[in-house]
């Protein structure tokens, strides 16, 4: 049991402790009685000292989107791929600067795009969602945490660094698309929910599983939820779920007892306990105030049973 949750924990739901850039060391004075401009380097060096956060992070919940941060001359250069669905995935490139006391990589020029790809992989089409984009990326201990300012599908999203995981240990997750190969790497199985339980418009996309978790993947419009079971994990774990939300709340169903967090109406991540296993359902994690209702929930939790 403590080797599994080691494995799991290192490998998706890793925790990082990251030090924050420190600020340069301010130009002297210049001990001449005439006033001299400040040397050029002087403007560049603050985000140098990103260079402790430079490398590849990928994001905590489903590990779909992957952050690359570079550490330049005059602040950090990032690049977030994030895929929506099995033919296409958004792309984000910009440029940060460090801010030494809110502990936050702020940015104010991000370009968004949506690519499509062809069924050979090649690319189909390309569009421009905006130029603009602000937000910032904050850094905490456990990685670097998503203020999209634009509301996109991955605000509050947290990234925890890929360089952290142990070297040359495989992966244990496996995606598939066959329900039977699924069970037989989870060691047992999960009724996924019916089409009427479905919200509208989210679709099957593929399993995600490992020893003792099965899980499956949807995906909608704007949408994603990822629904989990397992023997051995608690369900706080199974989430992979670090985001912070306003509300935490408990509701009764069928004499079950199911957790939720989100802004207290809708809910983002739901918990409960049911034979022997524990479940979790997340949809659109992060994303508060786009959530399921009790109502659209306990659809779910009923075909899942």
């Amino acid at each position: 049991m403590k080797r599994f949750l080691t494995i799991l924990t290192v490998l998706f739901l890793s925790l990082v402790t990251l030090t924050a850039c420190s600020k340069p060391a301010e130009p002297q004075p210049s001990e001449t009685t005439e006033p001299t401009a400040a040397p050029e380097a002087s403007e560049a060096p603050a985000s140098a000292s990103c260079e402790e956060l430079a490398g590849t992070y990928v994001d905590s919940v489903a590990g779909r989107g992957v952050l690359t941060l570079t550490a330049v001359e005059d602040g950090a250069d990032i690049s977030v791929s994030w895929s929506s669905s099995a033919a296409a995935h958004s792309e984000w490139t910009m440029h940060a600067v460090y801010d030494a006391d809110k502990k936050q990589l702020d940015y104010k020029d991000a370009k968004m795009e949506t690519i499509v790809f062809n069924d050979d992989g090649t690319e189909k089409s390309r569009e421009t969602g905006y130029t603009d984009g602000k937000g910032s990326f904050l850094v905490t201990e456990e990685g670097l945490e998503w203020k999209d300012g634009m509301g996109d599908i991955a605000e509050g999203t947290l990234f925890v660094a890929e360089e952290d995981y142990a070297p040359g240990m495989p992966n244990p997750w496996t995606e598939t698309e066959d329900a039977a190969k699924a069970a037989e790497i989870a060691g047992f199985e999960m009724d996924l929910p019916v089409e009427e339980a479905l919200p509208e418009g989210m679709k099957f996309w593929k399993y995600i599983c490992m020893e003792g978790v099965y899980g499956g993947l949807y995906e909608g419009h704007d949408d994603e939820m990822l629904i989990r079971k397992s023997n051995v994990v608690d369900a706080e774990e199974l989430s992979g779920d670090f985001n912070n939300y306003s509300k935490s709340w408990n509701y009764s169903h069928k004499g079950l007892t199911v957790n939720c967090l989100g802004d207290g109406t809708l809910i983002n991540n739901a918990s409960f306990s049911f034979g022997g296993f524990n479940y979790v359902i997340l949809f659109n994690a992060g994303q508060e105030g786009h959530g399921l209702t009790e109502d659209q929930m306990n659809s779910l939790i009923t075909s899942i049973q």
